[in-house]
């Protein structure tokens, strides 16, 4: 399965039990003043290349390292404000294969546990039901387990 299937099928899924979680990329682009080269110049170039004349970089998403999926888990809390909902910040980092998480997306997650938000990898969508069904929510975020559990 590729990762962006496996995103596709976790957005779904916790869209179903009524959570939310969107799309996060994370990437380094570049704006400017583009000129498309439609035939041979003096320079390298060939035909389709671009040039970006004072080019500015531009990051787009959360930060270096944050992840694939990220959202919410609403839970009710107890027992002084029994029956309000709280949205929980939650991040899915989705791996497939050997793909394994970098130190950035490591320290991500790890970051969001120690706040009090759920952080996890998946590598299917049975890693993502145990923590929104319940069975490791509570222990991420106390932060008792490691971002890869």
């Amino acid at each position: 399965m590729k990762e962006k299937d496996l995103l596709n099928k976790i957005q779904l899924y916790v869209t179903s039990i009524g959570s939310r979680l969107f799309r996060n990329n994370v990437a380094l682009s570049v704006s400017g003043r583009v000129i498309a080269v439609r035939s041979r110049e003096t320079h390298t170039l060939q035909p389709g290349d671009f040039i970006v004349r004072k080019g500015r970089l531009i990051k787009s998403g959360l930060a270096t390292g944050s992840s694939d999926l990220i959202g919410w888990k609403t839970v009710t809390i107890t027992p002084d404000l029994v029956g309000c909902k709280l949205a929980v910040f939650t991040a899915v980092e989705g791996k497939t294969g050997k793909l394994k998480l970098t130190p950035e997306q490591a320290a991500f997650l790890a970051a969001v546990n120690k706040a009090g938000g759920i952080a996890i990898e998946a590598r299917s969508i049975d890693d993502v039901a145990s923590v929104f069904e319940g069975t490791k929510s509570e222990q991420h975020r106390r932060g008792d387990k490691s971002p890869t559990d």
